[in-house]
């Protein structure tokens, strides 16, 4: 009981480290710290500006994911049409500053450093005003620092692992400790038996964990390594400019997305018509929608064949690659965003309570047993 009791805490607190070295350590800069960042002062100051009280109408979220050694920060707006100066600092330092405008309400900027709980990165960001970015004189709408919230990053995939590792130990542990005791009190002719039945129990409790994980591996291999692939595959194509290369690693990503989405429960319209793929089987959402990151890679790939006849210094080319770009990150949002709901499936759900219960049920018999065997001991049968 002891070491069932360690072995719980031992993986909570397994988990929680996880958790928490998991997320990147973003803050958001506030009125106060302006008093000591001057250099959010200074780009507000520059944009003629005053940001002595913070933007209320208009508001912006931040999520943030570690990429390798580079920090992907998303910003989600409440209004659309927003020009924005965005700026990181980390240890005193500026290691981002971007004038960016956000079409819709999402905007992404990659930052190369992570953050820490020792050296945290702090953002700050600034409303230019509302507006088409090329007509800077019509701009309306607030203008200042803004409000922001920062969103805690989803559980992490390492620490699910984790936690289906930990509950086999404790599977194992209780199991063992059960069929101790069902097996201790019986001596004479009776403890041979007893030890037999253990020893086959054990057998099969120990096939049972066995198959169990494989099943977990094949699972893994199936549907959330082809996940893990495909964000690899777009990292790959924010960091490339070369159409050729890029055009390769959307093949290999196709190619994984087929894999993924041939598993995916379907939702149809009226007409019959899919329209839905989801790995989410309650409130599910677009954002984890397959077959929208399947049209945004048709596009990426139309998008791809027609900057490959452009010469690299045209304005097409750059804007092509940009688009292209701007997609690669959001669509590794969407993906990180629906690798966790692969894991809870219905499949996987009731797998899992298959599984639980053939292990309950071993040890439910085992118990009837030793009462059995006890009954016969008692009348010297």
């Amino acid at each position: 009981m002891n070491a069932l009791c360690y072995l719980f805490v031992l993986s909570t607190l397994m988990i929680t480290t996880v958790y928490a070295d998991d997320s990147n350590i973003i803050r958001t800069i506030g009125i106060s710290d302006c008093v000591t960042n001057c250099f959010i002062q200074s780009l507000a100051s520059d944009a003629g500006l005053d940001i002595s009280d913070p933007v209320k109408e208009l508001t912006v979220t931040i999520n943030d994911y570690a990429i390798s050694d580079r920090t992907l920060v998303e910003l989600g707006f409440n209004m659309p049409q927003v020009n924005y100066e965005i700026s990181a600092v980390q240890n005193g330092k500026v290691i981002y500053a971007e004038t960016a405008h956000a079409v819709q309400y999402v905007a992404t900027h990659q930052i190369n450093a992570v953050g820490s709980d020792q050296n945290p990165i702090d953002i700050g960001i600034v409303s230019l005003g509302i507006g088409p970015p090329e007509s800077s004189e019509d701009w309306t709408g607030p203008t200042g620092l803004l409000t922001a919230s920062h969103v805690i990053p989803e559980f992490g995939t390492i620490a699910m692992l984790i936690m289906a590792v930990a509950l086999v130990g404790i599977i194992a542990v209780t199991v063992r400790s059960r069929l101790a005791s069902n097996n201790a009190g019986i001596d004479g002719n009776k403890a041979t038996m007893s030890k037999s039945i253990y020893k086959f129990a054990m057998l099969v409790i120990l096939a049972i964990i066995v198959f169990g994980i494989y099943m977990a591996i094949s699972g893994y291999n199936t549907d959330i390594y082809p996940l893990d692939r495909i964000r690899g595959n777009l990292d790959a194509v924010v960091s490339s400019s070369d159409p050729d290369t890029i055009r390769d690693h959307l093949v290999a990503i196709q190619a994984d997305l087929n894999t993924v989405m041939a598993n995916l429960p379907e939702i149809t319209d009226a007409g019959g018509q899919v329209v839905s793929k989801n790995p989410v089987w309650l409130f599910a959402t677009e954002s984890t929608n397959f077959l929208r990151i399947q049209n945004n890679i048709d596009t990426m790939f139309a998008g791809v064949n027609e900057i490959s006849s452009i010469s690299k210094d045209n304005s097409a080319y750059h804007t092509g690659m940009l688009d292209i770009n701007d997609r690669a990150l959001l669509l590794k949002i969407n993906i990180m965003d629906a690798t966790p709901y692969m894991y809870v499936s219905p499949a996987n759900m009731a797998f899992s309570v298959i599984w639980l219960a053939a292990i309950i049920g071993i040890l439910a018999l085992l118990k009837r047993k030793r009462e059995h065997l006890q009954k016969a001991d008692e009348i010297g049968i």
